[in-house]
């Protein structure tokens, strides 16, 4: 599903947009909605990566949304047990 995604009441929302314009969202099985357009993040070459986690473990990236344009990465957080867990990369 093609979505474009704006604030409105303080909350994220997603609304339906042209394939051109906007980004790719789905949702699986009933959780949460998720972005699937790739999203660059740079990490120094001495940290361990972080994109192969452990088993039981997820990779979520926290983003801003601005106006315009793809979401901006501004940190890394593995998931586990329902807890996100920021990433220390420096």
């Amino acid at each position: 599903m093609s979505a474009q995604l704006s604030v409105q009441d303080g909350r994220l929302v997603a609304t339906p947009g042209s394939y051109a314009d906007s980004l790719t969202i789905s949702r699986f099985a009933g959780g949460p909605w998720s972005i699937l357009d790739p999203v660059a993040f740079f990490i120094p070459e001495h940290v361990p990566d972080p994109t192969r986690p452990a088993p039981g473990e997820e990779l979520w990236v926290e983003v801003s949304v601005p106006r315009q344009g793809p979401p901006r990465p501004l940190r890394l957080a593995l998931k586990k047990d329902a807890v996100l867990t920021p990433l220390d990369l420096r």
